[in-house]
């Protein structure tokens, strides 16, 4: 099947770039073609989108994507897909959330559903953090057993205790402050859990992180809630990604690491990397797990890596410092 995919961002939103490029600009909307597509094939294209720092605290942002032709196609209501967010803003670059966030402003959620938490911290400080060291202490309606880490920003150790806690340890991270590099001062974690089997209708879920940077007092972030119910509702949740993990992102020395997970074979799976002119800079086999990679001879910027396996492809981008 050949085809086109149209997407239209809000007014208020600006894309600054995508990958692949789209094909083509009509006024606002952005065109990408496709040719040869096959049942359960995938496309996958990122964008990187802003908003004026003008625009108010709850504004609501609607945009939208498409594909034509619908003709012969089995399933034409699937071919539209609108997403409306609103902006939120923080002066505590330090905070985490769930996903997904529920229904409500209690965030309902069915008592089957996992959650996946993304803790952010930043280095707000005047000097760069030598140790970054993030406590978690985990909801006991959460099961333990169930917890799996996705991802993080830079290279850690954990370890769970017998008190429901979570310790991260981030030594030798040399996080910079935001005043010398605000972008590399940003760092992550991203774990999942599950409910417990038994947990009751109407229970609340909630979880607060503690960040300490070497031996400052701990930046305490805000709390998440999420409520068990019973009730019809549709829950909307993010994308997995946890297939692919890039670390550290970004990168000062242009040296990496690619971990792959799940159902990428290794020795069956392509790496490419891209400029942002879509030149291909590197590509290689992936024979392991852990791909370490070093683009010190590369210019600084945007790459995008791409993962190809025998049915999927995966896209992720890396930024050189």
């Amino acid at each position: 099947m050949n085809g086109t995919l149209y997407y239209l961002p809000d007014p208020l939103i600006t894309n600054l770039w995508s990958f692949p490029p789209p094909d083509a600009v009509s006024g606002d909307t952005l065109l990408w073609n496709f040719t040869n597509f096959l049942s359960e094939d995938e496309l996958d294209i990122i964008l990187y989108d802003s908003i004026s720092p003008s625009v108010p605290l709850n504004t609501v942002l609607n945009s939208s994507a498409w594909i034509t032709p619908v003709n012969g196609d089995s399933v034409p209501a699937d071919n539209f897909s609108a997403v409306m967010d609103t902006v939120v803003g923080s002066f505590d670059p330090n905070d985490k959330t769930p996903d997904p966030k529920g229904t409500g402003p209690t965030g309902l959620i069915p008592a089957s559903q996992e959650i996946t938490y993304t803790i952010r911290f930043q280095n707000t400080g005047s000097f760069y953090a030598e140790k970054v060291e993030v406590i978690d202490t985990v909801d006991t309606d959460l099961d333990l057993s169930t917890f799996k880490m996705i991802s993080s920003s830079h290279q850690y150790t954990y370890q769970i205790l017998s008190s429901n806690r979570v310790i991260w340890t981030f030594d030798q991270i040399m996080l910079p402050d935001s005043n010398t590099n605000e972008p590399a001062s940003h760092g992550f974690i991203k774990f999942s859990i599950k409910p417990l089997i038994n947990i009751q209708l109407g229970a609340q879920i909630t979880n607060t992180a503690y960040i300490n940077f070497d031996f400052n007092a701990p930046v305490i972030t805000n709390t998440t809630l999420n409520t068990i119910s019973s009730g019809n509702f549709v829950i909307t949740q993010s994308s997995n990604t946890s297939f692919v993990n890039i670390y550290p992102n970004p990168t000062i020395s242009g040296k990496f690491t690619i971990e792959t997970k799940g159902d990428l074979p290794t020795g069956q799976a392509g790496l490419e990397i891209y400029n942002t002119i879509g030149e291909i800079v590197f590509s290689q086999k992936i024979i392991s797990d852990k791909t370490e990679l070093d683009l010190s001879n590369k210019p600084k910027g945007i790459y995008f890596i791409k993962i190809i396996s025998e049915d999927k492809t995966y896209s992720r981008k890396i930024i050189i410092q």
